[in-house]
């Protein structure tokens, strides 16, 4: 990254996204269980296991997790406490994304000038997609640097230099071999692109080269983890996509010749489950206006105008004057055309989560930030101010008092309204995630102090199973219906074992790696979600409780134990009620007055005062 606009954000934006990392809980339960954990037990040896982390099914890259060890190891060999090992990690992820996000702006500068540089730079300092997405310890999110960063490069494409190319190249394939294959959708314009500047030999020979390494490196850490050959891209595919049987549980016997599709994918170890039992709907489903919903959420304004780029920057081509110096009408549009793509598909899957959208929120800023550009030289158009806007856009300095915003009073009044509404917008909704879900995180850190002894049983998890791996154990920390708000072992002492208390989920619930360590096959764990009787623990076998308490709660509801008298409170913070309180309230930091009211229940660590 050269000087230029993405130099004057990255202070910005890495501060910001760090200092939103220090005080943000985990949003998301696969984070924790599926890589978070996974860390834990390689840095410290202990973690919990789900079942796509099971030999049996080995859908989760190991690799990827490797990735994001590496100061953990550090760290933990120096004695730093394991929240500070948790932050800093964090920290990196933050300042990693921060700095793809720079080279884009640095690129786009280069590309377009500084106006746009500026406008994209305000869009990723401020957005609440942006800002939670990039410390997350998520495939998704490394996605979004990846392509991200690709993307930086593939607006130098016209240079010609193969080493453009090659960076570019490797970045969609660490997305999306060593990420989250499904992410290929998105990098499928970046590879045409490629395709029509460097050539079909150069290009290919730089897709075979960087995917064979990756796929190498894939398959031989997770073969060395899960105790058999296998490759996690291809059984998440496999899974996902194509609904294959487990192989324990697949038939020996040849498809019928008859199926010619069923024969090749049998010969490439699936064999498909008709009945439908198996895929991502079994973690819920949503709409089609879910991403509508989400997004404007996460960038509201900015969002609209990523919506109307196309057309916008369509008709500022057809009225005002061309420039030699910025890329054409259809190349303009082919750099948006990554988000479109990815979020026209999401619209069509059934299951829907938040970051799935994650890895195109650069091409999304992207594309907002050339709608409110189209949209200043429109209105200067209109209002005969055509000739200096030409003048305006050759400017590449990286001051922003030399930029010319825009060439009429309209068009600055537009662009002060917009910016004025994406940025309070913004700060009101990270403002309500903080303040509002916060308590979470400072519960897991009154849990990282716990110590002492048990008054009762010490490991409620099969001590013979486990042997040495427990030995230390003097503390039960149980959690029933808030079990998905752990936030990892990185917030539990090596005194205290985790175990969960049946609230009445009826999924399935990760177990602790057994004595082989990450090849370790778990009990009960199947792809179905189907729950095991024997995740749970007795409540006699706790000594604290994480438990929650709302207003909306009733003795239905809630749980017993908050009423038995046995528990006494450590901690007790506050936590919004989410069905008490208005959609409004609970989504943005609101004036007082506006009608509603925000309604608070509280996340409790309770200790065991008496025998249950």
């Amino acid at each position: 990254m050269k000087d230029g606009v993405g130099r004057v954000f990255f202070s910005m934006i890495v501060g910001v996204r760090v200092m939103y990392g220090m005080v943000s809980g985990v949003a998301d339960c696969d984070e924790v269980f599926n890589y978070w954990e996974p860390a834990h037990e390689l840095i410290y040896g202990r973690g919990l296991q789900t079942w796509e982390y099971s030999p049996e099914y080995g859908l989760r890259s190991w690799l990827y997790v490797w990735l994001n060890c590496g100061l953990g190891w550090v760290l933990a060999a120096a004695g730093v406490p394991k929240t500070t090992v948790f932050m800093a990690i964090r920290s990196v992820l933050a300042l990693c994304s921060g700095y793809a996000d720079c080279s884009l702006i640095t690129s786009v500068q280069s590309a377009f000038g500084s106006r746009l540089a500026y406008l994209l730079g305000a869009l990723l300092v401020c957005s609440t997609g942006c800002s939670m997405a990039s410390f997350c310890f998520l495939p998704s999110s490394f996605a979004l640097m990846c392509i991200t960063a690709a993307q930086s490069q593939q607006l130098q494409f016209g240079r010609r230099r193969i080493w453009k190319l090659m960076t570019a190249v490797a970045l969609v394939v660490a997305a999306v071999v060593v990420g989250w294959p499904f992410i290929g959708l998105a990098c499928v314009p970046l590879g045409l692109h490629a395709l029509y500047v460097y050539g079909l030999p150069r290009t290919f020979l730089a897709i075979a080269v960087c995917t064979a390494v990756m796929s190498y490196a894939v398959f031989f850490v997770d073969t060395l983890h899960y105790g058999r050959p296998v490759m996690s891209t291809w059984e998440i595919v496999k899974y996902n996509v194509l609904g294959c049987l487990p192989r324990e549980q697949a038939p020996t016997d040849l498809p019928s010749a008859s199926d010619p599709f069923a024969t090749a994918l049998f010969q490439l170890g699936c064999v498909r489950d008709t009945t439908g039992s198996r895929g991502a709907h079994l973690y819920g489903v949503e709409d089609w206006t879910f991403f509508y919903k989400n997004l404007f959420l996460n960038f509201n304004i900015a969002f609209v105008a990523a919506l109307a780029a196309p057309p916008l920057i369509v008709a500022r081509f057809a009225l005002t004057p061309a420039e030699a110096t910025r890329p054409g009408l259809l190349l303009t549009l082919w750099y948006v055309l990554p988000f479109f793509l990815w979020f026209g598909f999401w619209l069509l899957i059934p299951h829907k989560e938040e970051r799935f959208m994650a890895p195109v929120y650069g091409v999304l800023c992207l594309a907002a930030a050339l709608g409110v550009e189209a949209t200043v030289d429109l209105i200067d158009y209109m209002m005969g101010a055509t000739t200096s806007i030409s003048a305006a856009r050759e400017v590449r300095s990286i001051k922003a008092s030399h930029v010319r915003w825009a060439a009429s009073v309209p068009g600055r009044l537009f662009l002060f309204a917009f910016m004025a509404v994406f940025v309070g917008l913004c700060v009101s909704r990270n403002t309500a995630l903080t303040t509002y879900y916060s308590a979470p995180l400072g519960i897991m850190y009154e849990t990282s102090a716990l110590t002492g002894d048990s008054d009762g049983d010490t490991v409620p998890l099969a001590p013979e199973l486990y042997g040495e791996r427990f030995a230390k154990t003097t503390i039960t920390l149980c959690i029933g219906r808030e079990w998905y708000r752990f936030m990892s072992h990185f917030f539990v002492p090596s005194t205290v074992v985790l175990g969960f208390i049946d609230d009445g989920f009826e999924g399935l619930l990760p177990k602790y790696f057994g004595p082989a360590g990450t090849s370790s096959v778990p009990g009960g764990m199947n792809d179905v979600n189907r729950k095991d009787p024997n995740q749970f623990v007795p409540l006699e076998t706790c000594d604290y409780i994480v438990a929650s308490e709302f207003p909306s709660d009733d003795v239905q509801n809630g749980p017993s134990y908050l009423r038995s008298g046995n528990w006494t409170k450590v901690e007790s913070l506050p936590f919004l009620d989410a069905q008490k309180t208005p959609t409004l309230h609970r989504t943005f930091i609101l004036p007082s007055f506006i009608p509603g009211d925000v309604v608070y229940g509280s996340l409790l660590l309770l200790e065991r005062t008496s025998a249950t």
